[in-house]
């Protein structure tokens, strides 16, 4: 899996998935125990190509001017941003 790490922001707060270019999931949610049952978070699903494609050009901007992460090590990160790129799941259906 690739992974990078996105150096040139303080802080990103962005939570994105995009299913088969045509759902997305945006969200404050950190899918976490805190998340779920302590936080007021927001999850939100959108079932549209263009809102997907939208998401996925904002992915692949970031992506670009992110750096490769090591992804041998163990590291605890806080206030930065690491993108993961196409990780696929068998078996999944939104």
């Amino acid at each position: 899996m690739d992974v990078k790490f996105d150096h040139s922001v303080k802080i990103a707060n962005n939570k994105i998935l995009v299913i088969d270019n045509l759902q997305t999931l945006t969200a404050s949610y950190n899918w976490t125990h805190s998340a779920e049952f302590k936080n007021a978070e927001n999850l939100v699903f959108i079932k549209s190509q263009e809102v997907a494609k939208k998401y996925t050009e904002y992915f692949e901007e970031r992506w670009k001017i992110s750096k490769t992460f090591a992804t041998t090590h163990c590291v605890f990160l806080f206030n930065r941003h690491i993108w993961v790129r196409r990780l696929q799941i068998k078996g999944f259906k939104a």
